[in-house]
């Protein structure tokens, strides 16, 4: 049907300590085509946040770090700050870039995000528990670039380290 279901336990945490463990997960190109996001799409997760990540740490990396010459082609969500979740799409041919910030929710129980990029109306868009949270203007499109996806960790990048996320994650679905 179009989606990729990386469904996992709920209550259970995919992404331990990144100082200890520093767990990840990659898909390659042959579970992952990101030329197929140019029309747009949805991802949508259940997540558990944690104090223990990096000052900034990716949930979702297919790229869209960096700004003017070091601009990536891609889109991510991170957890930046503690206290923030960020969706990120880019354009580096154009130049273009949106960087959605939500406030991360007080709440330690289980949220569900979904961060969708419509590329018909050119919006970029955050839910948190079905309540939008925040929109911004992306045109695109996203160029292919990254070949793979990380959940729990930023690929290295020229001279960038990667930033871990650790908590939970359960029911990812890209649409």
């Amino acid at each position: 049907d179009g989606s990729i279901d990386v469904n996992l336990v709920k209550d259970t945490a995919l992404f331990n300590n990144p100082v200890k463990n520093r767990n990840y997960i990659e898909l390659n190109e042959k579970k992952f085509n990101s030329a197929d996001f140019n029309v747009g799409f949805t991802i949508e997760y259940w997540f558990k946040k944690s104090d223990d990540n990096d000052p900034i740490g990716w949930i979702f990396y297919n790229g869209g770090e960096g700004f003017n010459n070091g601009m990536r082609n891609g889109f991510s969500i991170l957890q930046k700050n503690h206290n923030e979740i960020r969706f990120e799409l880019a354009n580096a041919n154009t130049r273009e870039k949106t960087m959605l910030d939500t406030p991360m929710p007080e709440t330690d129980d289980w949220t569900h995000m979904a961060h969708v990029w419509n590329s018909i109306c050119s919006e970029a868009s955050t839910y948190v528990d079905g309540k939008l949270a925040g929109k911004s203007k992306f045109s695109g499109p996203i160029p292919p670039e990254s070949k793979y996806v990380s959940l729990g960790r930023q690929r290295e990048w020229k001279n960038w380290r990667p930033g871990y996320w650790a908590g939970g994650l359960a029911e990812l679905r890209i649409w």
